[in-house]
């Protein structure tokens, strides 16, 4: 969904693929389904589940590694 002031995306990620983050805009992902771990090589490792509320800071480069199917909304702002 799409509109003036920030864009949704449903997400689904398989077990064990990598989605990279890249240094861009903020982002907030919404954890529907499912759970893994969200890597960067500047900061330890923070792992997350269904039910959690993620804040993803423009700075931040890493990627999000799902260890089951896993399901998410991500907001842009």
């Amino acid at each position: 969904m799409d509109c003036d002031y920030f864009k949704v995306d449903k997400i689904n990620s398989l077990k064990n693929s990598s989605v990279e983050i890249a240094k861009s805009i903020m982002k907030v992902l919404i954890i529907i389904k499912g759970n893994g771990k969200i890597v960067s090589r500047n900061s330890e490792s923070v792992e997350f589940s269904k039910g959690e509320t993620i804040l993803i800071p423009a700075a931040f480069e890493g990627e999000i590694i799902p260890t089951v199917d896993t399901t998410y909304l991500q907001t842009s702002i």
